[in-house]
Parts: C-alpha cells; sequence; structure tokens
C-alpha cells in the first residue's frame, strides 16, 4: 500500500473493509499481509495499485 497516496487511503479503506466482509460471509480467512485463505487451504495473495492518467 506505500504506493498509494494519502489522499486516496480513505477511499482505500472502505474498498478494502467491503471486501474483507464479503469474504467473511463467505467464510474465508483474510490475512494481515493481504493474503486470502480461500476454502481452508489455497492462499491467493492480492495487492492494490494506484494508477494515474
Amino acid at each position: 500500500m506505500e504506493n498509494i497516496s494519502s489522499k486516496e487511503m480513505p477511499r482505500l479503506y472502505r474498498i478494502l473493509d467491503e471486501i474483507y466482509l464479503v469474504l467473511d460471509q463467505l467464510g474465508e480467512e483474510v490475512k494481515d499481509d493481504f493474503t486470502v485463505i480461500i476454502g481452508g487451504k489455497d492462499e491467493v495473495p492480492f495487492d492494490v495499485l494506484e494508477l494515474k492518467d
């Protein structure tokens, strides 16, 4: 997340909160390093990038 501007951080936190809530409702685990545990065994890492035109 070091690539995200401070101006966009509140928006990013809202997006991540929604992603977390959906994954939690599905019974999946989200680790602190943004790795999602799918089905209790598969680890799926993801990253957030800010692209500008």
